[in-house]
C-alpha cells in the first residue's frame, strides 16, 4: 500500500486517541493500517445516516 499525504493526517490523529475516545475514517487503506497494527479497539462504528428533514 501506498501512502498518500492526506493518509498521514489520519494516522498522526490517532496520536490523540487516548483508550476512552474512538476514531472514524471510512477510508480503506486507513483501516487496513490501524487493523495490522492491531489498534482497531479504538475504531468507532459507523455513524448512522440521517433522515432527511422534510
Amino acid at each position: 500500500m501506498k501512502v498518500k499525504d492526506n493518509d498521514w493526517i489520519d494516522l498522526f490523529n490517532l496520536l490523540y486517541v487516548s483508550p476512552d475516545d474512538k476514531y472514524l475514517t471510512e477510508d480503506k487503506g486507513i483501516l487496513t493500517c490501524i487493523k495490522y497494527a492491531k489498534m482497531d479497539k479504538y475504531l468507532a462504528e459507523k455513524m448512522p445516516v440521517a433522515k432527511k428533514l422534510t
